[in-house]
């Protein structure tokens, strides 16, 4: 499947054509039960991110530090040896953003990642509730 542009762009009836689904739920190519199984792997998977989210910030918190780098790569391709390292150097902070087996952390960028997640898995969990048999 390869789009010319973001689905954020595309209509509703673009969206579904796209997808192969339609509005009336006889059309909808997955049943309820389908539906839930998929949502219930999203939320497992919103899960495991708000769990390393809360990590990264229990590790975070008590350093006092501007920045936390999060080291991605399997080795030590990145130059950082250790996996979280904390810094106040804006230089070796800036200097890190280009690379993409790292992360460069502030307070707030995590804290709004994990309120992100937590809508998320918010949103996940209140579908799978309406979808429960009564």
């Amino acid at each position: 499947m390869e789009l010319d542009r973001s689905v954020e762009e595309l209509s509703d009836d673009e969206v579904l054509a796209t997808f192969g689904t339609a509005r009336d739920p006889e059309n909808w190519g997955f049943d309820e039960e389908t539906q839930a199984r998929v949502l219930a792997h999203e939320l497992l998977k919103a899960r495991g991110r708000l769990i390393h989210y809360r990590a990264l910030y229990a590790a975070f918190a008590p350093e006092s530090k501007r920045y936390m780098i999060e080291n991605l790569a399997d080795d030590d391709s990145a130059g950082l040896p250790l996996k979280l390292a904390f810094t106040d150097d804006d230089a070796q902070a800036e200097e890190l953003l280009t690379d993409d087996d790292v992360t460069v952390w502030t307070e707030p960028e995590l804290l709004d990642a994990l309120r992100q997640e937590l809508l998320l898995h918010d949103y996940f969990t209140d579908l799978l509730d309406e979808l429960l048999p009564a």
